[in-house]
């Protein structure tokens, strides 16, 4: 299960790892459109710069959620949800800050409790989407609890075949037979 949950950790990191970089170039050009239309300290430029943050996060959602499906990853599908919470968390903060800022500094401060709604709707439609989408991917791929307990299954199976085939073909007293037994449960129960 750790290394699941570092695969997850490693992908998120991947895919996630620049988004503010990515984040603060999307804003700059929203910021210089609104300059040039001469409306830099407007409510329309506020709500330009919180769709960066609202696209390029729900962008690399779905880029990391198609890796998984096409490569048929079967993971922790609760620890992805919650990373991918904490992430989107961390975003929409960023981008109610940001939202804050802006709105001061274009002097319209009693429009921060307004946009701060809506950043806050937002987070959680996207916290909705993100366990949607877990939902949907956990429902076609099966999770790592279940494909250990089908390994598990598969091996009692050929536990009970095995013994099978050992009390109908060979001829062994009782002892021999039993620490056989012994001997591959221990063995199935380490996997």
């Amino acid at each position: 299960m750790d290394k699941i949950r570092k695969l997850i950790d490693s992908l998120l990191k991947e895919h996630f790892g620049e988004i503010l970089p990515e984040i603060k170039k999307g804003a700059a050009i929203v910021s210089q459109d609104f300059v040039s239309r001469g409306l830099p300290n407007s409510t329309a430029c506020t709500s330009g710069l919180l769709e960066v943050y609202y696209k390029e996060f729900s962008e690399r959602l779905e880029r990391v959620m198609s890796f998984i499906r096409e490569r048929e990853l079967i993971l922790d599908w609760s620890y992805l949800e919650t990373k991918l919470h904490e992430l989107a968390n961390q975003i929409y903060i960023k981008a109610k800050g940001e939202a804050s800022m802006h709105l001061v500094n274009a002097g319209l401060p009693s429009e921060i409790a307004s946009f701060s709604k809506s950043v806050d709707k937002k987070k959680q439609e996207m916290h909705d989407t993100i366990s949607n989408k877990i939902q949907l991917i956990s429902m076609l791929r099966p999770s790592v609890a279940e494909k250990e307990e089908d390994n598990r299954k598969f091996w009692i199976r050929c536990f009970a075949a095995v013994l099978s085939f050992l009390k109908s073909h060979l001829i062994w007293d009782a002892v021999v037979a039993t620490l056989i037994s012994a001997a591959i449960l221990w063995i199935v129960s380490r996997l």
